[in-house]
């Protein structure tokens, strides 16, 4: 998690932040299973959530690269003018990828937190915490100069963003949003039952 996070601060290509960003959340993922416990459940959780909001930024960086022409942090401003669909949808897997609540990351990560509070090595806790934040604000540097400002080769009027550009993505924000309300009990089973042959 420390070596994505050292990477992702500072980062200027935001397709390569988002791939460092999906190497500190299997660092997140082994840290819940070597906890073993509730914590294997959480990290199985975690994939899932992470599968769904990861895939979708990845998603929203093509109609970002499709329309500015560049992966390079600072030749992308007013995404949420320019696309104003993908500069939301944008917005909320941040959030989500980052543990806002209510979505489904937040309860995972909370679940590893407290199952590493509890374990032999406390510290393990507030080190994950911190880092974890490391790499919030890392990926919040670079993707909110993207989102606001002023896009000078913006048309007065905005063509409408294809529909398929932005309805998988959208799916995706609103299955980890659904997973973070609540978890349905025939994949809550599969997942015990995958955390049962981890150990947890």
């Amino acid at each position: 998690i420390g070596i994505a996070c050292a990477f992702m601060v500072g980062q200027r290509d935001y397709k390569r932040l988002f791939a460092y960003s999906s190497i500190e959340n299997m660092g997140i993922l082994a840290l819940g299973v070597g906890l073993g416990g509730l914590a294997s459940y959480a990290a199985l959780f975690h994939a899932l959530n992470h599968a769904l909001c990861k895939a979708g930024l990845f998603f929203l960086a093509g109609n970002v690269l499709r329309t500015f022409g560049s992966t390079i942090v600072r030749d992308v401003t007013g995404v949420l003018r320019r696309l104003p669909i993908t500069g939301v949808l944008m917005t909320v897997l941040f959030l989500a990828i980052g543990g806002a609540p209510p979505f489904g990351p937040f309860w995972s990560e909370l679940m590893i937190f407290q199952a590493a509070m509890q374990s032999n090595t406390p510290w393990l806790g507030p080190l994950f915490l911190a880092l974890l934040a490391v790499g919030f604000l890392g990926m919040g540097g670079a993707l909110l100069s993207m989102l606001q400002g002023q896009d000078p080769d913006t048309p007065i009027a905005r063509p409408m963003e294809p529909t398929l550009s932005v309805v998988t993505p959208l799916a995706m924000a609103c299955g980890t949003l659904a997973l973070g309300i609540a978890i349905p009990p025939a994949l809550a089973n599969v997942l015990r039952q995958a955390a049962s042959m981890l150990g947890g």
